[in-house]
């Protein structure tokens, strides 16, 4: 009876102790200032980099396109259909839409 009353007592008073209230946490928080956006310039810059176009069927940014590639032969590329383009960037071969910027194809360059 004793050890039925102590076990009682402990599980009313434990969860009385060890909970906090829901305002204890508003008090503390602290909001920071936004961080200044990225100018269009600088956003442009860093797509070069980027990854997440570097996929099928994404927009290749205007930043991230190199140079063309006129001799796809030479580079052992297939002929690139009307209206698209092989361009190099950094070291991948990308075969674009003109029009759209849409990608068709990526090549790992060999050399």
């Amino acid at each position: 009876m004793k050890s039925l009353a102590i076990a009682l007592g402990l599980a009313v008073a434990v969860p009385a102790t060890t909970t906090v209230p829901a305002f204890a946490h508003d008090a503390k928080t602290t909001y920071r200032a936004a961080a200044p956006s990225r100018t269009l310039r600088q956003a442009s810059k860093d797509t070069r980099h980027a990854a997440d176009w570097r996929r099928r069927g994404a927009h290749l940014p205007s930043a991230a396109r190199g140079p063309v590639v006129s001799n796809w032969q030479r580079h052992g590329l297939r002929r690139p259909p009307s209206g698209h383009r092989w361009v190099k960037v950094d070291n991948d071969y990308i075969l674009f839409a003109t029009a759209t910027g849409i990608i068709a194809s990526i090549v790992a360059a060999s050399r």
